[in-house]
């Protein structure tokens, strides 16, 4: 009766906390958070395409080199004559120079990019520490039933282990080594409520049957704790 008061106890914990979680989920406004993706939406939208017209004008450029190192194009420049424009195209050091100046520009905004999206992959949204304390509550309440329940395994684990004294044969050591290593993973994972603890008392009646008492087979109330073999 006073196991079944104590999960009654639990569960209104809990439900309690899921209660005020939930309710402070759907009270979070999110207008600033969805501001803040349309803002970030917006200058990654212009930085790609201020990128993408400066791959092209690098592309422009390097064809105008090539063809300023094959020399002057007397087709193009009497064209130019005819229509009374400057017959005049800059040498391939000009466009070098120009290059130069775009490609580091690109430079800077490819870093620019990097950085926003950095930013907004690692530091999350805006609504991020708002979402985290209204689930507190619950995930405290989860914490205290995660440390009941450990303690509940490492007594199931002396228990099962001074079962597997009792008789060979039975699975209760195959089963106790697998509850322990759940043990062992929870106390590794900084569970401070893992100790050692004695098997029931109320066991020790099975060691007091006659079978027992003729293969001399005891109960001991020794502490025991699980540990790799």
């Amino acid at each position: 009766m006073k196991h079944d008061r104590k999960e009654q106890i639990q569960e209104l914990d809990f439900n309690s906390a899921l209660d005020a979680a939930v309710a402070g989920l759907a009270a979070i406004d999110v207008s600033k958070s969805i501001e803040a993706g349309e803002a970030y939406q917006l200058e990654l939208d212009q930085i790609v395409t201020a990128l993408n017209k400066g791959q092209a004008r690098a592309s422009e450029l390097r064809q105008a080199i090539q063809d300023a190192e094959k020399g002057p194009d007397g087709n193009a420049a009497a064209s130019a004559l005819l229509l009374g424009e400057d017959p005049l195209n800059g040498t391939a050091a000009v466009y070098r120079q120009d290059l130069e100046t775009v490609l580091a520009g690109i430079r800077v905004l490819s870093s620019r990019r990097s950085e926003i999206e950095h930013k907004r992959r690692f530091s999350g949204d805006l609504i991020e520490p708002e979402i985290a304390e209204a689930l507190r509550p619950l995930v405290a309440a989860l914490e205290a039933e995660s440390e009941m329940a450990v303690k509940q395994l490492a007594q199931i684990y002396a228990n099962l282990n001074a079962i597997s004294r009792l008789s060979r044969r039975s699975v209760a050591g195959r089963i106790g080594d697998e509850v322990g290593e759940i043990v062992m993973a929870a106390r590794l994972g900084g569970r401070r409520s893992v100790s050692s603890y004695p098997p029931s008392e109320q066991l020790r009646q099975l060691a007091e049957a006659p079978c027992m008492v003729h293969l001399r087979r005891g109960f001991s109330t020794d502490p025991v704790s699980p540990s790799r073999r």
